[in-house]
Formats: C-alpha cells, sequence, structure tokens
C-alpha cells in the first residue's frame, strides 16, 4: 500500500485528506454520543442523532450522485469541506438539555453536505488510479477508515475528558479545512460527464437499465436494502452496550470503536489480497460480521464483546472493499457517481429508519435481544447475496477503458 501511494499521487493527495477530516469525524463523533447521554441518558435520543446521519440521503442521496457526474468533482469535494468546516462549529452551543435540537439540526446539515462528498469521492477513485490498482485503493480505503476510528474514538475519547467536548468540535472543523486545501492541490482528469440536460427522472430509468444488465448490481441492491436493516440496530447499541449492559461508559464506548477501527484495519489489509475471488469473499465477510456479532449480544464480558466486533469488522470490511471494487470494475466511470449515490441513498435511509426504529423498540426490549436479531438478520443477508453472487454466470462489464 506504501508502494501503491508513492506511484498514484492524486489519489495520495485524496486519501490523505480524507485521512484526516475522517479523525475529525470520529472526535466529533465520540463527543455527540457523550454530550447526549450526558444530558439525557436517552437511548431513543441516540437512535434520533443516528438516524438524522444517514435519513437525509433519502432526499438528497439521488441527487448527490447526479451532482458528481454533471459538476467537477473537485469543486463539489473542496465546497463541501469548507462548508461542513464552519456548521462543526455549531455544536459548541449545546450546553444544557434544553439544546439537545441543535444536535439534531446540525448533524442533520453535515449529512446533507456529505451526500454530495461521498459519491463524488467515491466515484474519483477510479480517475485517479489505474484499473489493476482500484482494489488496492479500496482496500487501503477500508484500513484508512479502520486507523481513523481507531485514532478518532480512542484518542478523541482521551483528549476530550482532558480538554472538554468542546475541543473535538473545533478539531473537527479544522479537519475539513485541512481535507480541502488538500484537495485543491489534486488535478482531476476530465472524465466527460454526463449532460447538464439529463432529467433525475432519466437518471433513475438509467440506473434501472443498468440494473436489469448487471446481476452483480441487482445483489449489491438487496445488499444494500437488507443489511442496514440489522446494522442500524448494531450502530444504536454499542453505546447503549457500554452505558447500560457493561457500566464501562464513554471509555467503553472509546474501546468499541477502537475494536471497530483495527477491523477495518486488518480486513483492509487482508482483502488486498484476494482480487481472485471477490464474490465469494464478500459473501465470507458478511457472514462472519453476522455471526460475530450474534455473540457480542450473548457475551457476558466486555472483552469477549470486544473480540467479536473486531472480527466481524474484519469480515464486514473485506465485503465492503470487495464489493466497492466489483462495482468500479463494472460500471462505466462516467456513471459511477449516480450508481454510489443511489446505493448511498438505499442503504442510509434505510439504516437511518432501522436506528430510529432500534431507538424506540430499546425502551420495551432488551438491548441482547435486539443485538442478537440483527446479528442473525446480517448473517442471513450475507448468506443470501453470496447465493446471488457466486451463482452470477455473467461475466459482462460497463466499465469503459481508461488510460492513465
Amino acid at each position: 500500500s506504501i508502494k501503491f501511494l508513492r506511484h498514484e499521487r492524486s489519489y495520495r493527495r485524496l486519501f490523505i485528506s480524507g485521512f484526516i477530516s475522517g479523525v475529525g469525524d470520529w472526535f466529533n463523533n465520540v463527543a455527540v454520543l457523550s454530550i447526549i447521554l450526558t444530558l439525557t441518558g436517552s437511548s431513543l435520543a441516540v437512535g434520533i442523532t443516528l438516524a438524522l446521519r444517514v435519513l437525509p440521503y433519502l432526499v438528497f442521496g439521488p441527487l448527490g450522485g447526479m451532482v458528481a457526474d454533471r459538476i467537477p468533482r473537485k469543486i463539489i469535494l473542496v465546497t463541501m469541506d469548507l462548508t461542513r468546516s464552519v456548521l462543526a462549529l455549531s455544536f459548541l452551543f449545546v450546553n444544557s438539555k434544553d439544546q439537545i435540537w441543535i444536535v439534531y439540526v446540525v448533524t442533520f446539515g453535515l449529512v446533507i453536505l456529505s451526500t454530495f462528498y461521498i459519491p463524488a469521492r467515491a466515484a474519483s477513485i477510479p480517475t485517479l488510479v489505474r484499473k489493476e490498482n482500484l482494489l488496492t485503493a479500496n482496500a487501503l480505503d477500508q484500513t484508512s477508515f479502520g486507523i481513523v476510528m481507531i485514532i478518532g474514538s480512542v484518542s478523541g475519547a482521551f483528549f476530550t475528558a482532558i480538554w472538554g467536548l468542546q475541543f473535538a468540535f473545533i478539531f473537527n472543523s479544522v479537519s475539513f479545512l485541512v481535507s480541502a486545501l488538500l484537495t485543491m492541490g489534486i488535478t482531476f482528469p476530465r472524465t466527460g460527464t454526463k449532460s447538464n440536460k439529463i432529467t433525475y427522472k432519466e437518471q433513475i430509468k438509467s440506473f434501472l437499465s443498468l440494473c436489469k444488465k448487471s446481476r452483480l448490481l441487482r445483489a449489491i441492491i438487496v445488499l444494500s436494502a437488507l443489511w442496514p436493516v440489522g446494522g442500524g440496530a448494531i450502530n444504536v447499541l454499542l453505546s447503549v452496550y457500554s452505558f447500560q449492559v457493561f457500566d464501562m461508559g464513554q471509555q467503553g464506548v472509546g474501546i468499541f470503536y477502537g475494536s471497530l477501527g483495527l477491523g477495518f484495519v486488518i480486513g483492509g489489509i487482508f482483502a488486498d489480497y484476494i482480487s481472485q475471488n471477490l464474490k465469494k469473499m464478500a459473501a465470507a465477510g458478511f457472514i462472519l460480521e453476522g455471526i460475530s456479532l450474534s455473540i457480542v449480544s450473548v457475551s457476558p464480558y466486555f472483552s469477549l464483546a470486544s473480540l467479536m466486533l473486531f472480527l466481524g469488522t474484519v469480515g464486514s470490511s473485506i465485503g465492503i472493499a470487495s464489493t466497492n471494487t466489483l462495482v468500479m470494475e463494472a460500471v462505466s466511470i462516467d456513471e459511477q457517481g449516480k450508481v454510489f449515490g443511489t446505493l448511498a441513498t438505499l442503504r442510509n435511509s434505510i439504516l437511518g429508519i432501522s436506528m430510529f426504529v432500534a431507538g424506540l423498540l430499546l425502551e420495551w426490549i432488551q438491548p441482547r435481544v435486539l443485538g442478537f436479531l440483527g446479528g442473525i438478520l446480517i448473517t442471513i443477508v450475507g448468506a443470501l447475496v453470496g447465493i446471488l453472487l457466486v451463482t452470477d454466470p455473467s461475466k459482462q462489464t460497463f466499465q469503459e477503458k481508461k488510460t492513465c
């Protein structure tokens, strides 16, 4: 991966910018969850906040993908980073339970901006790296995400304990600014973007047409629609497990996210060596994730739960890197913004609804029961998607040959 980054100069800047802003994100995540549970003690408030991190995709996700195929992606990335840098400072005004609404509003706003940033970044990767390096780039993204999670969650909990939650919010704002400055130095190749005259309805028709031609895309749609049902519950439960099941408080949240981060690091490293078996490894990864999360729900020990979260995330990391690479290889560069935007919309909209419902259910259902059901569902989804992928007889792709 280090050799890869030395040779892919443009991607290196994109990678570093994402790394820095990602650390800021995790500082912010730990601080926001801590301030909610400290001021309200409500699982429902956690569920609402986590839901607001993804629900904007329902409305803005398709638009973000469409914009990524029309407007120069460098402009999108820099504009979103600069805007998020300013908005992130609004968390500094939250000091009492009556001001929790600020958390909801700012969270919602930041995610709206991310719905434009994420598909633009994903669609930029195939234009910045050679085709034979796509899996390496996606695997490195997973490894980076894990390292970011470890640094951001563990050090975020440490530094906020010393300097207060305000430090985390300021750090997050600065990280977006640094990311924007790095992105300004990237030269993005022209990609022959789609005509601005294409309508939203025509974009949806074009996406559906691609799906009709590709069983791979249909399988990933199934994954994007069903995995979030279980994944949403697990997202809510991490903080609840730490505070209410294992009585580990903020420290436990940091350790849990550290375990997730380490899982992404190891999974990303491993994913770089599976280029000949992407479909099988994707299925195996998601099945491993589901089984591990089920064990977390029945674990009597915090240490065992952390270990199972680590193993589950190794599986998830392998699955994500594999499926992202499969999509990048199957879809033309000029249409990847649309595809990634639509998939993100589906996945995150359902994830948001799932997290909100999970927050409600926790008022009546024990956390361990909900966690077990979520893990079993992810296991079943992994097996189903595996069958669809492995039994796909088609070798056809829609990727246009790219010169580097």
